[in-house]
């Protein structure tokens, strides 16, 4: 049907034209008349006419059927009382948009015992046969809908994995956004007695994964699940926007950590590019907003640089630190 087609609620009658560029203006006036006949559209008349013969509307709007709802009562009435039956008796229609899901929840609630322990997945899996649905919005939605908590169904949530290096049993939180200098470091630490680095004592070594280490709480989970959040976490990545952007977001995302910049191995950065003739382009969303309160650690010297390298979307990747410029630095050389 040719009105099934139009998606929007209101159309104007160049979107019937559009589907069916045949169609003269006689035939678009008779089936436009046919469908306001049939109570399937109403003119928005503050628009006004057409100047073409026969004239029609400008615009006009699809008329809603009103859905009978009322087979659908009994079968809400038979959901477990835990659910928010008298919510769904109300709203009908939220009940028909999430009918599925729901009645597989109101079975789960008799058939099981429905507090026991699952990850969030594994819990999604066993009630809806998804493993995703628990973490999507319509899950999250649902579930708030009906005043249950993840406690109240049993789900622990897992924490981000990151790969990790524990170097010694103290010292800082040392966390790279790429993984050749998370890479080099562990290997250099791992020939040494004594992990430091630029005056810094250096206990684990964490790969953020680029914008992985951005994520909610994914730090926070993962540091306290073994056992280093107490720690000082240092920070180290490109000298680019959304470098800078990640190091923003992941101290928002996690505000129970103490996180701030490797100062002195931006400075080493700095300190080598300044033997580049021109350095390359920013490679991705190179028009990204950026937080310049970042760069108030610097120096007014290394602090106008950088913000001269931001501004004009160039970058220095943290690859240009390589694995002998590291064995430099420990032994309090420069690079």
């Amino acid at each position: 049907m040719l009105l099934d087609r139009i998606s929007n609620i209101t159309f104007r009658y160049e979107d019937v034209l559009a589907l069916k560029p045949d169609m003269n203006y006689q035939e678009l006036h008779d089936l436009l008349e046919q469908w306001e006949t049939e109570g399937r559209v109403r003119p928005v008349k503050r628009q006004g006419k057409t100047s073409f013969r026969p004239s029609v509307y400008q615009m006009y709007r699809k008329i809603r059927k009103k859905q009978d709802v009322s087979a659908y009562v009994p079968e809400i009435r038979r959901l477990h009382t835990r659910l928010n039956v008298e919510g769904y008796l109300k709203n009908v229609p939220l009940y028909i948009e999430e009918r599925d899901a729901v009645i597989r929840l109101s079975e789960y609630l008799w058939k099981s015992d429905w507090s026991t322990d699952m990850s969030v997945k594994e819990k999604s899996f066993d009630i809806w046969g998804d493993e995703k649905f628990l973490e999507s919005p319509g899950g999250r939605q649902m579930l708030k809908f009906h005043g249950i908590t993840m406690e109240d169904l049993g789900v622990y949530e897992t924490p981000e994995p990151f790969f990790s290096k524990e170097l010694q049993k103290e010292g800082a939180v040392l966390v790279l956004e790429n993984k050749d200098p998370w890479y080099s470091l562990g290997r250099l630490f791992s020939e040494e007695e004594t992990c430091h680095l630029l005056g810094e004592e250096i206990g684990l070594l964490v790969y953020g994964e680029g914008k992985k280490v951005q994520r909610s709480g994914a730090l926070t989970d993962y540091l306290r699940e073994i056992g280093w959040e107490q720690a000082e976490i240092l920070y180290g990545g490109d000298i680019d926007r959304e470098g800078i952007c990640i190091f923003d977001g992941m101290q928002k995302e996690n505000p129970e950590l103490k996180i701030r910049l490797f100062v002195r191995l931006y400075e080493e950065m700095l300190g080598k590019a300044e033997k580049i003739p021109e350095l390359p382009d920013a490679p991705s969303r190179k028009d990204m907003e950026w937080n310049r309160e970042v760069l108030r650690v610097f120096s007014d010297r290394n602090r106008e640089w950088l913000g001269q390298i931001l501004d004009r979307k160039k970058m220095i990747p943290q690859e240009i630190i390589n694995y002998q410029d590291y064995r430099r630095m420990y032994r309090g050389e420069t690079c």
